[in-house]
């Protein structure tokens, strides 16, 4: 059983904030616990996808593009080189 809350109209609030995206080299401030739950978040991702469309029928249409990050500056692009590396 899952229980989901809103605090307006059901998927109008957290539900719908990030879009589905799941960029842990973004999100994460850099190394550590969050980076690494958000790694194993987007890895298990295709199974998880894979799974609902096999119990339910429903395809959650999982697109895996990639993502663009644009730094526009000097120290933006200092802060994105940190980052990855």
């Amino acid at each position: 059983r899952v229980t989901v809350l809103e605090r307006a109209i059901p998927g109008a609030e957290a539900s719908s904030a990030a879009a589905g995206i799941l960029a842990p080299h973004v999100e994460a401030p850099g190394a550590g616990p969050l980076f690494e739950l958000g790694r194993a978040s987007l890895s298990s991702w295709p199974a998880f996808a894979a799974a609902l469309l096999e119990e339910t029928g429903n395809d959650v249409a999982l697109d895996r593009v990639g993502l663009l990050h644009v730094a526009l500056d000097g120290p933006g692009v200092a802060a994105h080189d940190a980052r990855l590396a």
